[in-house]
């Protein structure tokens, strides 16, 4: 018995890992799973003492899984290839400023999904399409400003 807790508990650690790298979450509840039959099976099977064991073990490894994740794993080539570094600056400017850019015409710098990036007179300004969504380097039109809420729309 004390094999099959290994390996349940072994097998749920790792699908846990696995989780980390894949989309969705099945091989996370699945892992959750197997953590939890592991202590049952323990408790149930080997005795109270060596249940505890278990259910302190799952506990620690999981743990540590997060925490790595969370701290550590983001400053390795894996991590960094798979952490968001880029980052896309606008301009907002004041309210006075915007309101004089109505009707002109610019680009999307980023893809607006509906909000986003777009270029318009040579500046970087955040802007909102009314729910369509654009593709980095189509011309858009700027419909209306209201504060610093820029309403953009594809030009035609």
């Amino acid at each position: 018995m004390l094999t099959t807790v290994i390996a349940l508990c072994a097998a749920g650690v790792l699908l846990i890992f696995i989780e980390m790298f894949l989309p969705g979450i099945v091989a996370g509840v699945i892992g959750g799973i197997l953590l939890l039959a592991a202590v049952v099976t323990a408790y149930r099977e080997i005795g109270f003492a060596e249940g505890n064991i278990t259910l302190l073990a799952a506990t620690t490894a999981t743990g540590f899984l997060w925490w790595w994740w969370a701290t550590k794993f983001q400053n390795t080539r894996i991590g960094r290839r798979m952490t968001l570094a880029a980052t896309s600056t606008g301009e907002a400017g004041t309210g006075e400023t915007l309101a004089t850019l109505a009707g002109q015409v610019g680009t999307a710098a980023t893809p607006l999904r509906p909000s986003g990036t777009v270029t318009v007179a040579g500046r970087r300004i955040d802007a909102t399409t009314a729910g369509e969504f654009l593709d980095a380097g189509t011309p858009v039109r700027i419909i209306r400003t209201h504060g610093l809420a820029v309403l953009v729309r594809k030009a035609v």
